[in-house]
């Protein structure tokens, strides 16, 4: 099922295409007083058009909330790992440190039974 199917599911067509209509009406800040009285006289008309306001609001709201957060993003932020590692002294990043550190710890445990046995 993709996104359009799921949204508004279970809604008619024709009351999701107003939904939609009163949504980027109302968003654009650009609706008169007389629109928005007509808006709210249409949410009264039905429960229906209440639902599919609501589900296609909160979908138009989210959708708008990723697009900023795209646009803040700055691909420099991004940590190369291999940049980093160059940058380091030209020294490697250890790929397994808790295995050095495990096999240094079992080659002493190994010593020290010798000694005690």
């Amino acid at each position: 099922m993709s996104l359009e199917e799921w949204v508004g599911v279970g809604i008619p067509d024709e009351i999701v295409a107003q939904a939609i209509s009163w949504v980027t009406l109302l968003d654009s800040d650009e609706a008169t007083l007389e629109q928005q009285v007509e808006f709210y006289q249409w949410l009264d008309e039905d429960s229906i058009h209440q639902w599919a306001f609501e589900e296609l609001s909160e979908f138009w709201a989210k959708s708008q909330l990723t697009k900023e957060h795209i646009a803040l993003l700055d691909e420099s932020a991004y940590i190369n790992i291999n940049e980093l590692a160059s940058t380091t002294n030209n020294q490697p990043i250890p790929k397994y440190p808790l295995y050095e550190i495990t096999s240094l710890a079992l080659i002493a445990l190994g010593l020290a039974v010798g000694v005690i046995f």
